[in-house]
């Protein structure tokens, strides 16, 4: 029976048996670790049978590796010569592996048996020798990401290895941390952006890992609802849905629209805010995640058991730059720790409960988005065309649920679909008049990132095409264009008058003119479908989760737009008439409905299957009879008056502007109770102001002459 001899590597310590020893030993790299000129003899090992295969077929290839060069794998790499989702599969032959057990791996095999990931993007190993072979064939560099047998956020940095000492560096660190640690390789993408999907929440960041780490990342608020489909991958890989949620991971490149990377367990829970606060609290003591530490390979590491140590309603984690769904944030909130994103917290300070209730519209911020989506993002490239489309959708289908801040994401998906709306219309009409000769691409080249040039010949393209006309080669024009045109001068208007009166009330018909053109671009396809495919307004509609990481990028670059050129383009807009049609387009064209998800709390606003767009109700405008001055609440005013209704919004930092209708005819006095504060109208329905000015008051309870606010608060008595 053949013996083998031992051999140790001076570099790594690590011991392999050989049937025979090399001449040139000292100069073999070691298979683990890479390094040269550190093989040799272990002494004292005695010479025993072998157990299976030998690693001198190993060897071999460590010595090609060291050589530079690549074992089996197709010149080019597919993972950089390849189309957008056209890879190889790579030839390497890989030996048997063994069982997978952790999640992570297993959610790799889900989405490569659904056909979401190619064979080529992902291996697994699950032993030493696995890796090392599996790091040989895919190649260095690549990307490692360590997985632990139960999921948690923050294990093991995944990162970039550029060497096999760094990919078995990274392999002891995962197995120090969890002996049954299994590792997941990818061939290294450039990425420009990284995203996290969760129910609810989309992370969006810089490079590889810009949203799992926290680097300057931005957080966009959708609905919890997702496709059934993705409930059904996510119980494939192990994700337990009533104790936790799928988080879907992807990266985005110049060359990759998208590549899922896992599928795995997370935190269960929709936040709505950028920030976390389960209960009011006032601050103890700030624990503060310094930026820099984010790179630190071990500090996430470390991590886990610091937050695991905090109190609620005491600490309070600020994490600058992170998201609620990067690993930092996540860690604090399954410790019941408040974490603060958007602001610095500091001692003493009073912190309301946040990111649990659903967060009103803001329109500034919608504004201010609208005008970033219109200035920073280039849609030249069709990836960016493709992104924008889904940003418009989802606009429609997730825009009631960004609230706050995240109203800048729905201003961009506005922006997205009026560009690439007037694009389309101004290559449909190029047949007609100034265009001919150009082809579709020279139009759209001409006007998509020129949004004030193509508003400026938006209604002559549509009266260009109000009835179907044949060219040569073909017809254009048509009822279902006119229509489109329509509704996208009609988005066009009520950007214009949020512009003009910045409410609550203009901004949820944002999203209801927005919802409207939505529906005549899913039911006339051919609107936009010269930059995505009907799949997917199908996808967005049955709210699956990939629709959302293709938006990501172009949402997350319209953020970038410098202030000061957002200002100057407001300036220029308030200068703006509304858009005029032609009489001779008839009336508007309606349209069948499009059977996709209802937005959550959209309520009224949004009415399915019309191409009417949903204007304001007629409100009685009121007229001020006078004013009862400031008093404090509990006052007893206006003697002889009985109340017919009452509303109130917050002035100030602790007071409240009341205005009290006391006739049919909408006649009202106004005042202001100087000793309250917003918890007196928090959850009260919203109602425009008595005078008619579109100013946004929450509407107060009348029980005979006593005017109640939040809580049965009894604010003012009518006697």
């Amino acid at each position: 029976m053949a013996t083998y001899k031992t051999v140790k590597c001076g570099a790594c310590s690590k011991l392999m048996k050989l049937t025979t020893l090399p001449s040139d030993l000292a100069q073999i790299g070691c298979p683990y670790c890479g390094v040269k000129g550190h093989m040799a003899k272990a002494e004292g090992m005695p010479s025993v049978a072998p157990s299976g295969s030998t690693l001198t077929a190993k060897l071999a290839q460590a010595k090609k590796v060291a050589a530079g060069k690549p074992i089996k794998t197709p010149s080019p790499h597919p993972w950089t010569s390849a189309g957008p989702g056209q890879h190889n599969v790579l030839t390497a032959k890989l030996g048997p592996s063994g069982p997978i057990k952790t999640q992570k791996a297993k959610g790799i095999k889900v989405l490569q048996d659904a056909a979401m990931l190619s064979p080529s993007f992902a291996k697994v190993a699950t032993t030493t020798e696995e890796l090392s072979q599996m790091v040989g064939a895919i190649g260095l560099p690549c990307f490692m990401r360590p997985c632990p047998i139960t999921p948690r956020h923050g294990f093991v940095d995944s990162r970039v290895v550029k060497t096999m000492a760094e990919a078995m560096g990274v392999w002891g660190e995962a197995k120090a941390a969890d002996p049954e640690a299994e590792a997941i390789l990818m061939p290294f993408i450039n990425a420009s952006h990284n995203m996290v999907w969760r129910p609810g929440l989309l992370s969006v960041g810089p490079g590889h890992d810009g949203a799992t780490a926290g680097h300057d990342s931005v957080s966009i608020f959708m609905q919890p609802e997702y496709s059934a489909a993705w409930k059904t991958l996510a119980t494939k890989a192990g994700c337990n849905l009533e104790a936790a949620d799928p988080f879907v991971e992807a990266v985005a490149s110049e060359t990759h629209e998208q590549v899922l990377t896992q599928i795995r367990a997370g935190v269960k829970g929709c936040p709505t805010e950028p920030d976390w606060c389960p209960a009011p609290m006032v601050v103890g003591e700030v624990v503060t995640i310094d930026p820099a530490h984010k790179a630190d390979d071990g500090a996430m590491l470390a991590w886990e058991t610091t937050a695991k140590t905090l109190k609620p309603g005491h600490h309070v984690v600020y994490n600058p730059g992170g998201n609620l769904g990067d690993h930092w944030s996540v860690h604090a909130q399954l410790a019941g720790v408040t974490v603060i994103t958007s602001f610095k917290p500091v001692v003493g300070q009073a912190i309301a409960k946040m990111g649990i209730d659903l967060v009103p519209l803001e329109p500034q911020a919608i504004l201010f988005g609208f005008l970033g989506g219109v200035l920073s993002p280039s849609l030249q490239a069709p990836v960016n065309r493709k992104r924008g489309v889904c940003a418009a959708l989802l606009g429609t289908h997730h825009g009631m649920r960004m609230g706050g801040d995240a109203g800048v994401f729905i201003g961009a998906s506005v922006a997205f679909m009026l560009r690439l709306g007037q694009a389309a219309i101004w290559g449909e009409a190029r047949h007609a008049g100034g265009m001919k000769g150009l082809s579709r691409d020279q139009v759209y080249a001409s006007v998509l990132d020129n949004w004030e040039k193509g508003r400026a010949g938006l209604a002559d393209k549509i009266a260009a095409m109000p009835k179907a006309k044949q060219n040569k080669g073909g017809g254009y024009g048509g009822d279902a264009w006119v229509a489109c045109g329509q509704g996208l001068v009609a988005l066009d208007r009520t950007m214009l008058d949020l512009v003009a009166m910045p409410s609550r009330i203009n901004a949820k018909r944002v999203v209801a003119c927005l919802t409207n053109v939505v529906n005549l671009a899913h039911n006339n396809g051919w609107w936009l479908n010269k930059f995505a495919g009907s799949e997917y307004f199908n996808m967005a509609a049955d709210l699956d989760p990939r629709v959302a990481l293709m938006a990501g990028p172009l949402w997350y670059d319209s953020t970038l737009a410098p202030a000061d050129d957002r200002m100057a383009l407001l300036g220029r807009m308030e200068g703006m008439a509304p858009i005029e049609l032609s009489g001779k387009l008839g009336a508007p064209v309606k349209t069948k409905a499009v059977k996709a998800a209802t937005p959550k709390g959209t309520g009224d606003f949004i009415i399915p299957g019309d191409f009417i767009i949903p204007m304001a109700p007629t409100v009685p405008v009121g007229k001020k009879l006078g004013e009862f001055g400031k008093v404090y609440h509990g006052a007893t005013i206006l003697p002889g008056f009985t109340p017919v209704s009452a509303q109130a919004k917050l002035t100030g930092e602790n007071g409240l502007h009341v205005q009290i209708v006391t006739s049919a005819d909408g006649g009202y006095f106004s005042g202001q109770i100087i000793d309250t504060w917003q918890g007196h109208l928090d959850g009260l329905p919203v109602i425009e102001s008595a005078g008619g000015t579109g100013v946004e008051y929450h509407l107060l309870t009348v029980e005979g002459q006593t005017i109640k606010g939040a809580l049965g608060t009894i604010l003012l008595v009518l006697g």
